[in-house]
């Protein structure tokens, strides 16, 4: 291998291909001093500490920050990534793997349990719902449906409360 087209990483110390080193035109060869695997691996390491997350928290936050966000949100592919992003937290919150996942997905029609909107409907995956207490896997449901149990605290007398309320507004009006 000649020089011109390997370099040395300065983390790991392994000769590797010039295209295995991220841009820097900072630099005299144009490449970082660390190779692709090292340099993630550092970032990572960053991201997980006290000064990156702050860090990342103030960037998010700044205009810039959700600009960008925003931008990448509308676009095709940033759809698509959150749709697969909420599933994959989901399913690592509640230690469901894609099977179990799919199977109550196929079991429900693919529709929430509470309003029967189908997924395709809705911007986000179905939720996976739970019990607080136990931790215990329920159903999925849409965020709407799930978010407004977890308001009245799954407590079936606040609910009945709200559904009393509703028609002695519904009926004066």
């Amino acid at each position: 291998m000649s020089d011109a087209v390997t370099k040395t990483c300065s983390k790991c110390g392994l000769e590797k291909p010039i295209d295995k080193f991220y841009r820097d035109g900072r630099s005299k060869n144009g490449r970082q001093s660390q190779c692709m695997v090292c340099a993630l691996i550092i970032c990572k390491r960053y991201r997980e500490s006290v000064t990156g997350k702050a860090n990342y928290k103030r960037w998010y936050k700044s205009e810039k920050g959700t600009a960008i966000r925003k931008q990448w949100e509308q676009s095709k592919e940033g759809k698509v990534n959150r749709k697969r992003h909420s599933r994959k937290k989901n399913l690592k919150k509640y230690d469901l793997n894609p099977e179990d996942y799919d199977r109550m997905l196929a079991e429900q029609k693919g529709c929430c349990v509470v309003c029967g909107r189908h997924q395709s409907e809705l911007k986000r995956n179905l939720a996976v719902h739970h019990d607080h207490r136990t931790k215990k896997v329920i159903c999925l449901l849409c965020s709407k449906c799930n978010t407004g149990l977890g308001c009245f605290n799954h407590s079936s007398k606040l609910m009945e409360k709200a559904v009393a309320f509703v028609r002695r507004y519904q009926d004066n009006s």
